[in-house]
């Protein structure tokens, strides 16, 4: 995976109009060298940077990458959905499924259920 988000980079940052090397690794917080690095597969960005270097060039980096490994979607998996029972509290694990496109909703998504799950009595930890 790492490897092909330092391609990908590399290969949105030559398009016509895209920042420097220079700004983007400015904007994105790191060094030219490590940006360097990271096309070069010497390197990694953590998701954060990635989603913020998506946001950056304005681009689905992660949608990209599931597209080129052909995936189309994310699965979130839990091997166990079965609610636990601890010190008279239940643990529910909920399991999402969507596609690569609707992950850029994720963070809405969170603060909505998070809302009305305290609204009925639970808490998202």
């Amino acid at each position: 995976m790492k490897d092909l988000i330092g391609k990908i980079l590399e290969e949105l940052l030559q398009k016509e109009g895209a920042p420097s090397k220079e700004d983007f690794s400015g904007m994105l917080g790191i060094s030219v060298k490590t940006l360097y690095n990271v096309t070069k597969s010497k390197s990694y960005l953590d998701f954060d940077q990635v989603v913020t270097a998506s946001k950056i060039l304005n681009f689905n980096i992660p949608e990209e990458y599931y597209r080129r490994v052909g995936k189309n979607e994310i699965n979130f998996l839990s091997e166990n959905t079965a609610p636990s029972v601890n010190h008279g509290e239940i643990s529910v694990t909920l399991t999402l499924t969507a596609s690569i496109s609707s992950y850029i909703n994720f963070p809405d998504l969170l603060v909505k259920v998070s809302k009305e799950a305290n609204e009925v009595g639970f808490k998202i930890i």
